[in-house]
């Protein structure tokens, strides 16, 4: 790394110059989410998933779990799961989540993974069974009601991050 910026040549094959999130997975493929659609990249080479269920949606995040499952959002479609060694994608409908559209997403102590976004309620989704619980409504408690990110710590502390900065939320006692 000599600190210049380098522009890949397979840029240009993006579906949309807009590259909302970057993953780089335990088996080096690069996953590359867009405004419209999601790709992946292997040494040079980009697979734009066009059969697929994310072809043509836009796509706002990223997130491996601890079994190598990926987890990608869409805007406006819910939440897209590539399990560890599966070809096809599960969906989770967008009629469960309170959070479209999900900004931000990250694995929990128990294997569930948790969403956040522009609705100001923070949900738990159980890959297993589908199920969302609704855990916190933060409109309010803190001072902005739009998530970007989420963070559980080993103490099992929710961490949003939102515009005014950081809020912490205790899921034991529910604030």
């Amino acid at each position: 790394a000599d600190g210049r910026i380098e522009n890949p040549a397979w840029r240009s094959r993006l579906p949309d110059p807009v590259v909302t999130s970057v993953l780089r997975d335990r088996e080096g493929t690069r996953w590359i989410t867009t405004r419209r659609g999601l790709v992946r990249e292997r040494d040079g080479v980009i697979d734009g998933l066009l059969q697929t269920a994310t072809a043509e949606r836009s796509m706002t995040m990223s997130l491996e779990d601890g079994e190598g499952g990926l987890w990608f959002a869409s805007k406006s479609d819910g939440l897209f799961r590539l399990p560890a060694g599966w070809r096809h994608f599960a969906v989770f409908g967008k009629g469960s989540l309170s959070t479209m559209p999900i900004r931000g997403a990250a694995p929990s102590r128990d294997g569930r993974v948790w969403l956040v976004g522009a609705g100001g309620i923070v949900d738990r989704l159980d890959p297993v069974s589908g199920r969302v619980d609704h855990v916190f409504d933060t409109s309010a408690e803190l001072p902005d009601r739009s998530f970007w990110s989420v963070l559980e710590r080993d103490d099992g502390s929710v961490w949003l991050g939102h515009s005014q900065g950081l809020s912490r939320l205790d899921p034991a006692s529910g604030r």
